[in-house]
């Protein structure tokens, strides 16, 4: 799952992940929450600020409603110098990408949750 509200990042991002793997897109974390228990999301890349229910908020309202979901989300923000970013970043421990970054680090990034999830789980 890729959550992100700015259409060419996202496109960008499909366009990149979508050999490898079958990526589902959402515009906002509702709507991304909304489809959360569509499926058994293997990974849910999120955007950090976005309208209607941001990453931090999708983020904890899925935590909540299924626990197991926790180790399965990564971030993508270009707000890590600010401090309710960072301070949910370093108290979730969750992997993130700064904006902008690059479509290698992204698949390298993916591959490598991925596989932490296989191994701990």
């Amino acid at each position: 799952m890729v959550v992100e509200d700015e259409e060419d990042l996202l496109d960008l991002m499909v366009d990149s992940l979508s050999p490898y793997y079958t990526v589902m897109t959402y515009e906002n974390g509702k709507t991304a929450y909304d489809h959360i228990d569509e499926y058994s999301w293997e990974l849910i890349i999120s955007d950090l600020r976005m309208p209607v229910m941001n990453g931090m908020e999708l983020y904890a309202e899925a935590v909540k409603r299924n626990p197991g979901l926790k180790r399965r989300f990564m971030f993508i923000t270009g707000d890590t110098y600010d401090f309710q970013v960072k301070e949910f970043l370093e108290s979730t421990g969750v992997t993130y990408l700064r904006k902008p970054f690059r479509i290698k680090e992204l698949r390298e990034t993916v591959s490598r949750q991925l596989q932490c999830r296989v191994v701990t789980e």
